[in-house]
């Protein structure tokens, strides 16, 4: 049986239909059990579909959770933008997307009703929007020192390693403003990283790598369109005509009918596969990697110079990476006919 995903991102995308084709790439590239999202700018639209995962959206944030992974919705009485789950993945732990703007008037009481709200233990991720040298910056604000008593007063534990998770492209400067928070129970099952990809956004994306052997595994699915249900019928008549119904025969009955079922319903492999961009070419790989090359030599040198060529790589990027997806669907649709099998 197939082991299911057990790695997180989190990520502010600064809009979900911008950077759609980022977000597939992600998904793609780190086939993650579970991606939260911020800054989402969804306003009245639906949050797009992702293939093999499930989502849950609230106020600017969201969560992608993969099918294969046991969950359920959680919403807490708050004001502030969140986007929460119950969900167990090697241990059941609540995770959550939080959002805080600049200008959203964050309160300790807020942050302690959430928390209140929340069943322990507990993973929170997000862009905070605070500044404290406990998580790298070289200034403290009111909003940082608001989150570092809020750290300390819940004994939650920083998995951030100092390293920048924000271009300000205006001042060419790096700040670290996205965190990572969780309960001292799950501290030793990640890795913290930052991707050094911002992709379309001026985020970069965090991957929590997990340290635990992956023990989760993908159930296999009951493919009933394919069933032969004449056969079905056939066997459950032969075996249950005169089957005794006891409180004693429901361990013998549900094995039986289980028997039965394997032999006239085909099931799924099990296999939790990652999600596939057929449209993703050379030209692609070209312009990301070349976006890549752009921003690497802004970090070792941010002048105006590399800042403009890098901008323009990252424009170059959006565009043929947009470009490519929207001719494979032109070139799929184009040859559709009414012979096509599907």
């Amino acid at each position: 049986m197939a082991t299911a995903p057990t790695n997180i991102l989190h990520w502010n995308c600064r809009g979900v239909y911008a950077n759609y084709e980022d977000i597939r790439l992600l998904l793609s590239n780190h086939n993650p059990a579970i991606f939260c999202l911020q800054e989402t700018h969804l306003l009245t639209r639906p949050f797009p579909r992702f293939q093999k995962y499930n989502s849950y959206t609230n106020n600017d944030t969201a969560i992608l959770i993969h099918n294969s992974i046991p969950h359920r919705h959680i919403v807490p009485n708050t004001t502030i933008p969140i986007t929460a789950l119950r969900i167990s993945l090697g241990r059941d732990f609540t995770i959550c997307s939080i959002y805080l703007p600049p200008p959203f008037n964050v309160t300790h009481q807020a942050l302690n009703s959430l928390i209140t709200d929340l069943p322990a233990p507990i993973l929170l991720l997000g862009d905070f929007n605070g500044a404290h040298p406990i998580w790298g910056s070289n200034i403290t604000n009111t909003r940082g020192k608001l989150i570092a008593e809020f750290i300390d007063n819940h004994s939650f534990i920083l998995l951030n390693d100092k390293s920048p998770t924000f271009l300000h492209s205006s001042y060419k400067t790096y700040s670290c403003i996205d965190l990572s928070l969780c309960s001292p129970p799950l501290y030793l099952l990640f890795q913290w990283k930052v991707l050094d990809d911002n992709h379309g956004s001026d985020h970069f994306p965090i991957l929590l790598s997990s340290n635990q052997p992956n023990t989760a595994h993908c159930t296999p699915r009951w493919k009933f369109t394919k069933a032969n249900w004449t056969m079905f019928q056939t066997l459950c008549s032969h075996h249950f005509s005169k089957f005794p119904i006891t409180q004693d025969s429901i361990p013998r009955f549900t094995t039986t009918l289980i028997e039965i079922a394997q032999i006239c319903i085909p099931q799924s492999r099990g296999i939790a596969s990652s999600l596939h961009n057929h449209w993703f070419n050379d030209d692609c790989r070209k312009a990301i990697h070349k976006r890549k090359q752009a921003l690497r030599a802004f970090r070792l040198a941010p002048t105006n110079v590399n800042l403009q060529t890098f901008k323009k790589c990252k424009a170059l990027a959006r565009r043929t990476v947009r470009q490519a997806r929207k001719q494979s669907w032109h070139t799929f649709v184009s040859n559709l006919s009414t012979q096509t099998k599907f």
